[in-house]
């Protein structure tokens, strides 16, 4: 099966289009195809920590939501000035936001990246890695579906 590429050069000023590239992007994900969203323009802000939020209409799926099924569908972006080399292993630990545990993960070095942006008319960059997740340690499914279970979703 080959791989489902999905381009989004838009960001919250499209809000439907951003809900439609992360469908695609999470129906690849989670039906085992290996799926990568490239994000270019104004949609690199998604990437940025509290930017993807909220519903882009009525009756659409909230974008944490869906950011958050494709991340468990395959892995997380992870910045970090100087990356971790193709294929290297690693262990990320996620303390859960209420305190109540944390979510271990062991994952691989997929990708990297290197974003150019625009923020507040000044350039910036990002660099970092995509990390493909292979196995969770102890009972971290069960606290990461106790969170999850606990989460409300604001319209």
């Amino acid at each position: 099966m080959g791989k489902a590429v999905i381009s989004l050069t838009t960001g919250l000023e499209d809000p439907e289009k951003v809900t439609v590239a992360l469908l695609v992007a999470v129906g690849a994900a989670e039906s085992g195809r290996p799926a990568l969203i490239f994000l270019t323009k104004e949609a690199v802000r998604l990437a940025l920590d509290g930017v993807a939020v909220g519903t882009a209409c009525a009756g659409c799926p909230p974008l944490p939501g869906l950011m958050a099924r494709y991340v468990a569908a395959g892995g997380i972006f992870l910045e970090l000035p100087d990356p971790l080399p193709l294929g290297a292993t690693l262990r990320v630990c996620f303390p859960v936001p209420d305190g109540s545990g944390d979510v271990v993960a062991t994952g691989e070095v997929k990708n990297h990246y290197f974003i150019n942006y625009t923020q507040a008319g000044a350039s910036r960059a990002v660099a970092g890695m995509a990390v493909r997740f292979t196995s969770f340690e102890n009972e971290s499914h069960h606290v990461l579906a106790d969170c999850l279970s606990r989460m409300r979703v604001l319209h």
